[in-house]
Parts: C-alpha cells; sequence; structure tokens
C-alpha cells in the first residue's frame, strides 16, 4: 500500500484498509479497487464498479467468474501489478465517468 500512495494524488481517490465503518464507506464509493473476496459480492450488490485482483488462490477462483461474466476489470495477481499502469488506467475511467 505505501507504494501505491506515493504514486496517487488525486484528491477524488482514497485508499482504505481495514476500515472502521464499510458499510457507510461502501454506500459513499463510485468505483472500487479490491483484493477479490467477499467485497466483491457487496459492490456488485450495490451496483459499484469495480477492479479487482487476486492473492489467495479462493480469490483467483472468484475473480475467473467474475472476469467470465464481463462485469469486471480483472488486474490478476496484485504482486505482479504494474501500479502507475493501473493508475493511468484508472484515471482514464474515471474521467469518462465524471467521478
Amino acid at each position: 500500500m505505501p507504494k501505491l500512495k506515493q504514486i496517487i494524488d488525486d484528491k477524488k481517490c482514497q485508499i482504505w484498509v481495514d476500515h472502521s465503518d464499510v458499510a457507510t464507506l461502501l454506500g459513499e464509493c463510485h468505483y472500487g479497487v479490491i483484493s477479490c473476496g467477499t467485497m466483491s459480492y457487496e459492490l456488485a450488490k450495490l451496483g459499484v464498479p469495480f477492479t479487482a485482483g487476486y492473492l489467495a488462490d479462493n480469490q483467483k477462483v472468484l475473480l475467473a467468474g467474475w472476469q467470465q461474466s464481463g462485469l469486471i476489470d480483472s488486474v490478476g495477481f496484485w504482486p505482479d501489478v504494474d501500479l502507475k499502469q493501473l493508475l493511468f488506467d484508472l484515471q482514464k475511467i474515471w474521467r469518462i465517468s465524471n467521478y
């Protein structure tokens, strides 16, 4: 996370880890970047688009299912992700969507 925080300079983008009030946070969220687990179901239920990656095998299986549905963008295995490229891609999405 520290590496990502160094790259992000956009006031519209916030990084949350272990937030104490996830329900409120999700209600205010316009877009999520997550590890694909239970949170993916919560975001989908709320209609919040998201990009997901995985760290564990169970997340990889879930990510493959979401990706096959065509409903999300996948970044694959988080440690292999080029964070600068990810941020660049997300900024294009945010500009297009007016977030």
